[in-house]
């Protein structure tokens, strides 16, 4: 840089110069007008005196003709300086193009392009705390899928994974969702954070919907590689203001979402059997009721929370070229009565003391249960085999789900079966011929 200066500080000084031989130029001039337009003066020592002047003139040219050479050989090392540094610049942006498409090809497999555009864009992207915003958020996590890996390699777990992953995460981009976590089989998904999102509730009702589509096409390609047992996805969705932001320490940290509002999502998705979506009534205010075809509402007592919940079952998005999802079944078929024992679950844990009741109706993953004991709704089941065995392979079990009660009979209870062991689809498939008239 400071060669560059340097000449630069010769160029003014040749330049200067140069203006000096010019008015030593416009003097002689004016010394020989003067001369040739006195007809009296004929002396010989003024001609002398313009001889000699010119001569002069003509030593300054020679001088100023070599330093002229030399200023063009300065512009042009300058030039040749100029070009250099250009493409050493030009080199320099080539590179980090290159960088910056590493990270965000590297880190975009474990954050979203949002998070990584956030981090790698804004000059405080790696700052640490958060502040609020208002967010919709979504919670999906597949039904019976830890009894599913324990009859599985673990090799055919990671590819049944894999499998369901990609076609989600493609679908949560269209609808400009930020995946905050991948949790085993269980996905959150957070609409309008970090990047502003003016319709996040309606984007994320719309996108949950066209998971649930996807998933036909996602057991097919499994099924397809040898995995028969198919998937099924429940999903829960809340709106509300969360706080967002990196939070964890200066060694590591994660951009995500706390708040209440993202407690009440993961227990809204808790709630779900396979095929629904369930939302919250902020998350319904927020799309507007008009929009949504509500196939159902219901009332939990939910962890962790004093006032009763009202949660919706959304089956569609009213408009052209939105997703909708079959109508519920409102009646199922009715079968020869079947005696069965259960226990509810409190979490993971069993009840020590055995129900019973009785199939009265079916049809695919849906049964109606006759019970004489009163049973809560959204309880747990696990259903007992007729024979009752403590040393149970491979998690074999049924499990389902208390989705409703009929309005016919306060002990007829409408059960979606979360995990169907081969003993009980075995026996659905014996009910299912014996149909009542």
């Amino acid at each position: 840089m400071s060669d560059d200066l340097s000449l630069f500080g010769r160029e003014e000084a040749i330049l200067e110069e140069s203006r000096v031989c010019l008015d030593r130029h416009s003097q002689a001039l004016e010394r020989a007008c003067l001369i040739m337009n006195n007809e009296d003066c004929q002396r010989f020592e003024d001609m002398q005196g313009l001889v000699a002047s010119y001569g002069k003139l003509l030593a300054d040219y020679g001088r100023l003709y070599k330093q002229s050479s030399r200023l063009v050989n300065l512009s042009d090392r300058l030039q040749r300086r100029i070009n250099e540094t250009n493409q050493a610049l030009l080199a320099s942006q080539d590179q980090l193009e290159v960088r910056n498409r590493f990270i965000r090809n590297t880190f975009g497999r474990y954050l979203s392009d949002e998070v990584v555009s956030n981090l790698l864009d804004s000059p405080t992207g790696l700052d640490m705390g958060g502040s609020k915003r208002e967010v919709t958020v979504m919670m999906t996590d597949l039904r019976g899928f830890t009894a599913l890996c324990e009859r599985l390699p673990a090799e055919s777990v990671v590819m049944l994974l894999n499998l369901y992953f990609a076609e989600m995460v493609e679908i949560i981009a269209q609808y400009k969702g930020t995946i905050m976590g991948m949790f085993g089989d269980g996905l959150m998904v957070v609409f309008g954070a970090p990047q502003h999102l003016p319709d996040h509730a309606g984007q994320a009702v719309a996108c949950a919907l066209r998971l649930q589509l996807a998933m036909p096409a996602v057991n097919e390609r499994a099924h397809a590689r040898g995995l028969t047992d198919p998937l099924s996805m429940g999903i829960g969705i809340n709106t509300g203001p969360v706080v967002a932001g990196n939070i964890g320490s200066e060694k590591r940290s994660k951009y995500s979402v706390i708040g209440n509002n993202v407690n009440l999502a993961a227990r809204i998705e808790s709630l779900t059997v396979g095929g629904q979506v369930l939302i919250s009534e902020s998350t319904l205010a927020a799309c507007g009721r008009e929009r949504l075809r509500v196939d159902d509402v219901m009332t939990a007592n939910l962890k962790g929370i004093r006032l009763d919940t009202t949660v919706y079952r959304i089956g569609a998005i009213h408009g052209d070229d939105q997703p909708a999802l079959p109508l519920p079944r409102d009646a199922l078929t009715p079968v020869a009565s079947h005696p069965i024992r259960f226990v509810s679950m409190d979490g993971k844990v069993a009840h020590p003391t055995p129900l019973e009741g009785h199939i009265v109706a079916l049809a695919g993953d849906l049964f109606d249960l006759e019970c004489r004991q009163e049973l809560s709704l959204f309880a747990n089941l696990k259903i007992l085999p007729d024979e009752e065995r403590d040393d149970r392979e491979g998690g074999q079990y049924t499990y389902g789900k208390i989705i409703g009660q009929t309005r016919h009979s306060p002990h007829l209870y409408r059960v979606g079966i979360t995990v169907c062991s081969p003993e009980m689809k075995a026996l659905f498939d014996k009910l299912t011929p014996t149909v009542v008239d």
